[in-house]
């Protein structure tokens, strides 16, 4: 048992012990000072906790982090309270590195003495190893716990983050970012001022708000593993929900960056929640790429401030704001314009008087750039409000967001490029021929904007058929003009010649003028005059047009031009369409699943990239993914892709589109290929729906028309009578023709499949005339790639009318051209297979068993296989014949595995007298051979051994 007295000698002791270690002044390591401080007050009676390091009485640690911590201390020279920061160099805490850029952003902190930041006041380097900053102590609360104490306005929080906004402007001036924007590092002091603090220095959980003087991270972000992202020197970089995304991607920071989560903490402030949200990095990636969420609902805030934080959130940093600066402008000017809008009559009284009183001062001169636009927004501002006041449809809001989006950019940089005329030197002739650029892109953009607001103001009236949808993709090519990429190629004046040829060439394309619609769209395309965006707008039209033409190489050369001047001059919306056609192309041209498939993911990355929201461009991504399945060999993934796009385009654009036409047209070819009964009797239907449909929206004599019915005639004579099919051709040949020059190409398809109408119906003679015309037409075709594989189609048919006709010698010529081509393009194809088969038999009635046996030997057991996938009789007689081939040439044993073929054929038949010939012949043939010969070509008879392959051994055996 312990006594008192024994207790009171303990506390002696103690008291005597800490006297004896209290450091002396000027002691380094203030954190065991301060706690040996704080036991002489507790067990010595010492009136307080403080100590004096160098000319601070230091009274406690606010908190710490990676490079040091943050004291409150007391300027014994002046007697302010200041924040002291001291940075550690010598246990490693903090790399020189890091020490020399903190000095170097202090200083020039220093000398930016702004009420918006928390200010630094002095550093002090005396010792190379603690170097010490002393720093305003700012009481107040951190704007997250100020928003957090009553429902704040809209107003009056944006008029706080503006504050932020012009303190966070003041250190980006001195070239400092700040790289941890978030409320909680902006605080409100007592005395109403808004300050940007706590530069990358984390503080203490347990700090009561009210004495937070740097700032505020707590614990549970520390220990987070999504709340932090450090740069290869250890710096800080951000908190989860406020980072960029450029950030997370693992860029630099920047002022871009900082302005990105300054937005982010006004959009949650207002509306309670971050703009985006996601459980693990990967759902945060996606949330970034898809663009803000929508506002929540309990809160309204006007369009100007909606338009001006999602500029801000853009997930480009190109697409933000130039500055802070003018983030802070674009808040302030829609302030004081809604205050204009909302003033009182007492207040308008006021000001009355207050002029008239005035009247002999001289009043100051007019902004040269306040009305900079004022036409468009008064010419959207009408029309607007004509949308909102018609019928509620997803499309027409959705063209308002993206209209209000693009507009109110336009307006934004069109206002400072005005201010920065008015600045610049006009020595500066750098300055001046980008300012000329520049102005000329804001020119074109205003045009097209005001061509897009008539044509959606004459839809209102009923004078035009133009969904909303259908003008939501053009809205978004337009440029607002902002990033120098976009217009440091301009020419330096302006003319609408070039966009209203583009316009022109779309009109005449969608009459059905090709011709005169392409050489509009090379006008355009080949000038150098033209600005770069008619260019590209120009060649990704020309590619349309190509294609409608069924010139697909052309259509294809022409699309990866416009992509590429899209790309180069920062053209992202027209990017992402061109891809998109650029892998339809593919995916029809050479059915190259691999480049297809490329350029459908390209497209998805740059829709995501620049937030596009046009549902038509889905759509269009849609169907570039069927064409990719069928091309894969997919019909029934194909067809589900063609009916996800057909819906979306029903309900976006109406039933009578005449994009809604194509995806049916689409999803019936996908739906022939399925190869069952249900399918062809859809397809029927199919066909016949989307055939009417574009006789409705277009006419009967339309090209497009017209490919349906091609397409409608090419399915008939698959499924249908000869005589139908043969009339639905001869329909679609009489639009081509009655069409304004072009459709070569599809005039020749036609003409062969009429041949093989013809060569069905034994009317030889009749097929070669529709052969030779087929000839005559490609002949005049330029585009080499396509015309290669459709002249292959060509001399394969040529070949077989030859074949029937017992001509076997131009039979042979056309189909080794046929071969050749089909070769270059795709081994192993059915169509190499086809003009194999046929060629082997010309060979053979030649008598020409040595080129017949140079085939098998190149292609090997392979040739097996494909003889193998033949119907019954073909097999029977090919197999015979490269037999007999291989058997004169001294080749027994590859001989007999054919003569097997042909048997195991000709008894499916039941053809006794050829069963018994072949019998004779493979008995002959495995008498010479050996039986390390024989096993070697059994292994190649895999596929027949359910046939009776497995009979070899009981054949040798006799």
């Amino acid at each position: 048992m312990t006594s008192s007295t024994d207790t009171s000698r303990d506390t002696d002791e103690i008291v005597a012990r800490l006297r004896e270690t209290r450091p002396a002044e000027g002691v380094v390591d203030l954190d065991a000072a301060l706690h040996l401080a704080q036991l002489m007050r507790k067990y010595a009676g010492a009136k307080d906790a403080s100590i004096v390091f160098r000319k601070w009485q230091v009274e406690r640690c606010l908190g710490r982090g990676g490079m040091g911590a943050v004291y409150l201390a007391r300027d014994m020279t002046l007697g302010r309270e200041v924040a002291l920061k001291v940075i550690r160099g010598a246990e490693g805490r903090a790399s020189q590195a890091e020490q020399t850029r903190m000095i170097r952003e202090a200083q020039a902190l220093a000398s930016c003495n702004h009420k918006n930041i928390v200010g630094v006041l002095s550093v002090d380097e005396s010792d190379p190893d603690m170097v010490v900053l002393e720093m305003e102590y700012v009481d107040g609360v951190t704007l997250r716990d100020w928003n957090s104490d009553r429902r704040r306005s809209w107003r009056e929080l944006t008029g706080v983050y503006a504050h932020a906004a012009v303190g966070l402007a003041a250190i980006h001036e001195q070239g400092i970012v700040h790289r941890d924007i978030k409320p909680d590092n902006l605080l409100m002091s007592t005395a109403g001022i808004v300050k940007v603090a706590d530069f990358g220095l984390a503080v203490s959980e347990s700090l009561p708000l009210h004495r937070r003087g740097l700032g505020l991270r707590s614990k549970r972000d520390e220990v987070s593993s999504l709340a932090l992202r450090v740069t290869s020197q250890g710096a800080l970089v951000g908190t989860h929900g406020y980072i960029a995304p450029e950030v997370l991607a693992g860029a630099d920071a920047t002022a871009q960056s900082d302005q990105f989560s300054l937005a982010a903490a006004l959009f949650e402030a207002l509306f309670g929640a971050l703009p985006f949200e996601g459980d693990t990095p990967q759902a945060l990636a996606a949330a970034l790429r898809e663009g803000p969420a929508s506002p929540r609902a309990g809160r309204s805030v006007p369009q100007w401030l909606t338009r001006a934080l999602r500029r801000a959130l853009a997930f480009e940093p190109s697409r933000r704001f130039q500055t802070t600066d003018k983030f802070c402008l674009a808040l302030r000017r829609g302030l004081a314009l809604r205050r204009l809008g909302w003033a009182s009559l007492a207040g308008i009284f006021v000001l009355v008087v207050t002029f008239s009183l005035a009247w002999s001062s001289k009043p100051p001169p007019p902004d040269p750039c306040a009305e900079i636009g004022e036409p468009l927004r008064v010419a959207w501002a009408g029309v607007r409000e004509r949308l909102r006041a018609g019928e509620p449809r997803p499309s027409g809001e959705l063209l308002l967001s993206v209209f209000d989006d693009r507009v109110g950019g336009w307006l934004d940089t069109r206002q400072e490029f005005c201010a920065s005329e008015l600045r610049r030197s006009p020595v500066d002739v750098a300055a001046r021929e980008s300012a000329m650029r520049q102005g000329v892109c804001l020119q074109h953009a205003l045009h097209g904007y005001r061509a897009l607001i008539d044509e959606v103001s004459a839809a209102l009236d009923g004078d035009r058929d133009t969904p909303m949808a259908e003008l939501i993709s053009a809205v978004e090519t337009l440029p607002i003009c902002e990033d120098p990429r976009i217009f440091s190629r301009w020419p330096w004046a302006y003319s609408e010649r070039a966009d209203d040829a583009l316009a022109e060439a779309l009109s005449l394309e969608l009459g059905g003028q090709l011709m005169r619609a392409e050489a509009r769209a090379r006008e355009i395309a080949g000038s150098q005059g033209s600005p770069p965006q008619s260019r590209a707008a120009a060649l990704y039209r020309l590619g349309h047009i190509l294609g409608s033409l069924h010139r697909l190489d052309a259509a294809l050369a022409a699309i990866d031009d416009a992509y590429r001047l899209a790309v180069r001059n920062g053209y992202d919306a027209l990017a992402c369409q061109a891809a998109i056609h650029r892998a339809k192309l593919e995916a029809n041209i050479d059915f190259n699943v691999v480049t297809s498939a490329r350029d459908i993911a390209n497209a998805e990355a740059w829709r995501a990239r620049v937030g596009l929201k046009s549902p038509i461009l889905r759509a269009d991504l849609l169907e570039a993914r069927g064409l990719l399945e069928e091309a894969r060999g997919a019909p029934q993934r194909a067809a589900d892709l063609h009916r996800e796009a057909l819906s979306v385009r029903r309900r976006m654009l109406g039933d009578r589109h005449v994009d809604v036409a194509k995806s049916i047209h689409n999803l019936a070819n996908s739906v022939a290929e399925c190869d069952d009964e249900r399918g062809r009797s859809e397809a029927a239907l199919l066909f016949k729906e989307a055939v009417e449909l574009r006789q409705q929206s277009l006419g009967p004599q339309h090209p497009l028309t017209a490919d349906v019915i091609f397409d409608q005639a090419r399915f008939e004579s698959d499924s249908s009578s000869i005589e139908a099919a043969r009339a639905s051709f001869l329909r679609a040949l009489k639009i081509y023709e009655a069409a304004r020059g072009g459709h070569e190409v599809v005039r020749a398809k036609i003409h062969v499949a009429l041949a093989v109408l013809d060569r069905r119906e034994g009317e030889f003679l009749a097929a070669e005339a529709q052969l030779e015309e087929a000839a005559g037409i490609l002949d005049s075709v330029q585009d080499l790639r396509t015309v290669r594989y459709d002249r292959a189609l060509l001399l394969l048919e040529q070949g077989s009318v030859a074949l029937l006709n017992k001509k076997f010698g131009r039979a042979r010529q056309r189909l080794e051209r046929a071969l050749d081509l089909f070769r270059r393009r795709s081994e192993g194809s059915d169509n190499e297979l086809a003009v194999l088969v046929l060629w082997i038999e010309a060979v053979f009635a030649q008598g020409d068993v040595a080129s017949i046996e140079r085939e098998v030997s190149a292609m090997g057991p392979r040739l097996v296989g494909y003889v193998g996938e033949l119907s019954a009789p073909d097999r029977g007689k090919v197999a015979w014949y490269i037999a007999e081939s291989l058997k004169q040439g001294g080749q027994s044993v590859d001989a007999a595995v054919f003569f097997w073929i042909a048997l195991r054929a000709y008894e499916e038949l039941a053809e006794a007298d050829f069963v018994t010939e072949l019998r004779v012949e493979l008995a002959q043939a495995l008498l010479v051979g050996s039986n390390a010969e024989l096993a070697r070509w059994s292994a190649a008879l895999g596929c027949f051994r359910d046939n009776g392959g497995c009979q070899w051994a009981a054949v040798l055996s006799r």
